[in-house]
């Protein structure tokens, strides 16, 4: 049985199992370790294509290595994930973290990728749907090498001429981690639009925590924490609050599968108005051509979603520069009013609880969460990560 395990044949173990206890006890003992099966067997019996070591991810937050087999995801670290079902991932989305020096267009020095689940992954006593990895922008990473498992497969085939591409091409780790997670879903990912909306993305506040609304073609996403994201097809409808935050006022987006609305305070006024704008007309696509996703979705009216409509330049949104905590402190105690918008020019691409501590807290060196940690010093508080 010890040659079984070394050698990580599963067939093999598998029958020596039920050669000494018998069919019915075996099969009793395979129903009862069931969910310590789907955490710890992948690593064994699974089919690996691939292994990114080191992977920073943002929630829930620390370090893996990734592993991509014929089955789905497995993030091995401390606290194992287990295995995630290439089914369970229902969007792959690539978004840049927001810089206040960045231009439009212009590549981003960090990305996120998010992996939204259709089953939570539960960590200690906290439920995550969004999977959110971080990405370098800028510094060009090896491809990872092809591993053995799952020869032949059609999934195979297409990382294996994925990562030789990357391989010619010696792309960032941020091309890198998409396209061969593109390959091994099997669907394309999902980025900010002009098309969908001219706004790449919002600064805003759930509850005490700073982050940015990110619309995108499928759904609204709040990012980095709490990870949120609502997808088309689950918002009812929004609406302006009455709050009357330093910055602007609130957003309130009421949801199909939750009677608690969803509410993002300290928007600017023309970000508001502009988000109204694209959740209406989302929300209306959806509804009346059975949850496609529309080409256009920057109108506020029937008008505006036509294709041959264009945005005349006083009508477009203002564009707004990341302003920071530590950034407003400053200003106030210098006695000088913070700038808080910034006119840009149009895009023309792409552009509760105390937690426990995570498993993962030799992380806290990384230079990949340094931002985080010094934007806020208040611990992670239990929200919502429904997506369904």
């Amino acid at each position: 049985m010890d040659a079984a395990v070394a050698a990580q044949d599963a067939a093999k173990l598998a029958g020596l199992v039920k050669e000494q206890l018998g069919p019915t006890a075996a099969l009793k003992l395979l129903q009862g370790s069931v969910n310590e099966l789907t955490k710890e067997a992948p690593l064994v019996v699974a089919e690996v294509l691939v292994k990114l070591p080191s992977i920073s991810v943002s929630m829930p937050r620390g370090r893996y290595d990734l592993l991509l087999t014929e089955k789905g995801l497995v993030f091995q670290g401390k606290t194992p994930l287990g295995l995630i079902l290439w089914e369970d991932v229902v969007h792959l989305l690539k978004v840049p973290k927001q810089e206040s020096n960045r231009k439009a267009g212009a590549p981003a020095k960090m990305y996120l990728l998010v992996l939204v689940l259709s089953q939570p992954v539960v960590v200690g006593k906290q439920e995550h749907r969004c999977i959110v990895l971080n990405a370098n922008g800028t510094k060009a990473a090896l491809a990872p090498a092809l591993e053995p498992g799952g020869s032949g497969s059609q999934r195979h085939a297409k990382v294996a001429k994925v990562l030789e591409a990357l391989s010619a091409e010696g792309q960032a780790e941020h091309e890198v981690l998409s396209q061969v997670l593109e390959a091994g879903r099997g669907i394309e990912k999902v980025e900010p639009a002009p098309s969908v909306c001219a706004l790449e993305g919002i600064q805003a506040w759930k509850g005490v925590e700073e982050g940015v609304l990110y619309p995108l073609s499928v759904g609204l996403c709040f990012l980095p924490k709490p990870a949120i994201f609502m997808p088309a097809k689950d918002i009812l409808h929004a609406e302006a609050g009455s709050g009357h935050g330093p910055r602007g006022g609130d957003l309130i987006i009421h949801r199909i599968s939750n009677t608690t609305p969803h509410i993002f305070s300290n928007l600017a006024g023309a970000d508001v108005t502009a988000l109204l704008a694209y959740l209406s007309t989302l929300v209306a696509h959806h509804q009346s051509n059975g949850g496609g996703v529309p080409k256009h979705v920057s109108g506020e009216d029937d008008e505006e979603a036509d294709p041959d409509y264009e945005v005349e330049g006083d009508q477009r949104p203002a564009k707004r520069r990341a302003v920071t905590r530590s950034q407003t402190k400053a200003a106030a105690a210098s006695g000088k009013t913070p700038v808080l918008m910034e006119d840009l020019e149009p895009q023309s691409s792409r552009p509760v609880e105390k937690d426990e501590p995570e498993a993962n807290s030799e992380d806290e060196d990384d230079p990949d969460f340094a931002a985080e940690e010094e934007e806020s010093e208040i611990d992670d508080e239990d929200f919502a990560f429904d997506v369904n």
